[in-house]
């Protein structure tokens, strides 16, 4: 399983969770730290969750080609779904992001998948 989250700034206009780590303060005044994740989960065939935390800091988003891949991906599926929350961001800078995160493509499935968006932009009447 894959998962994305977006990451908003503390005290933007889109946040929507609670802050509980970091109070009324506007910003996070931990040295280093950009943001934190504490996410549970649980383990197939298991009843007990287990939790993660963690901070979030400048050495530890990196420039993953994965990482952008997955998120050209996740940006093709709110283009099928409901665009409105994209902003500028299009079928162009999708398949843009997803052309330079190729990487190697061992089996070809990216550039199967890039042809599909590209398929979906043509389609795309709006």
């Amino acid at each position: 399983m894959t998962a994305l989250y977006e990451i908003t700034p503390i005290g933007s206009s889109a946040q929507l969770t609670s802050l509980l780590r970091y109070g009324k303060r506007r910003d996070t005044t931990i040295p280093g730290e950009i943001g934190f994740v504490a996410l549970r989960y649980k383990q197939p065939g298991t009843d007990q969750s287990e939790g993660i935390e963690t901070p979030i800091t400048r050495d530890n988003i990196g420039d993953d080609g994965d990482l952008q891949f997955a998120a050209a991906i996740a940006g093709f599926g709110q283009l099928l779904r409901d665009p409105r929350y994209l902003g500028n961001w299009g079928w162009n800078a999708a398949i843009d992001l997803a052309n330079n995160a190729r990487g190697a493509d061992r089996f070809d499935y990216r550039a199967a998948a890039i042809t599909l968006m590209r398929l979906a932009q043509s389609l795309n009447t709006t």
